[in-house]
């Protein structure tokens, strides 16, 4: 059994990670925090308002649903007290996953750090990847409940990036008509030239 906590555990996404904690036969919830939710009942635990602890309650793995600003501050103790990290809080810049890799390097344990869980919105992440090259414009619009709280999202960025890093380096100019091809992608070809 993986003994879990989950930071960020009275909001929306924190709930839903403690529900599925608790029906996996696989872990256990032995931990829930939220600075803003104390006292509040998470799946049968009641919410903590501080990470110092983690290690205390028996923790292996968190799950840290929060903002950006609460993650910058739980990694460290995260790293310190060697507990496996999984971020699903977005937001957080490139500065802040490089310092969030300092902590973990040498703690013998791990973090990943996901822009979404969703299989559908990772495969569209990658998808995004891989058609940038074909695309010669794209625009990348989301839309959220009105109470979401950061904007743009963690998905949008990182299909945003993962676009620009398919992106293939500008190329010289083309000769118009010098492909025959009637199946690739050049902009010379249309379907009625077949």
């Amino acid at each position: 059994m993986f003994k879990v906590g989950v930071v960020g555990a009275g909001g929306r996404m924190g709930q839903e990670v403690c529900r599925a904690v608790t029906g996996a036969p696989d872990m256990e919830l032995v931990a829930a925090v939220d600075p803003a939710h104390v006292g509040d009942d998470a799946c049968g635990r009641s919410i903590v308002g501080e990470v110092n602890a983690l290690s205390d309650l028996g923790v292996e793995v968190v799950v840290d649903f929060t903002v950006a600003a609460a993650v910058r501050h739980n990694v460290p103790h995260y790293a310190h007290q060697k507990i496996h990290a999984v971020v699903g809080t977005t937001g957080l810049s490139e500065a802040d996953l490089a310092e969030l890799r300092q902590h973990f390097d040498g703690s013998g344990t791990n973090a990943i750090v996901a822009a979404n869980f969703a299989i559908g919105a990772v495969l569209l992440m990658h998808f995004s990847r891989l058609a940038a090259p074909h695309m010669d414009g794209v625009e990348v619009i989301e839309l959220h409940h009105d109470a979401k709280r950061d904007a743009p999202s963690g998905t949008s960025l990182h299909t945003a990036r993962a676009i620009e890093e398919g992106r293939p380096a500008p190329a010289a100019p083309r000769v118009p008509g010098a492909c025959a091809c009637t199946r690739c992608a050049c902009p010379d070809w249309w379907p009625t030239k077949r």
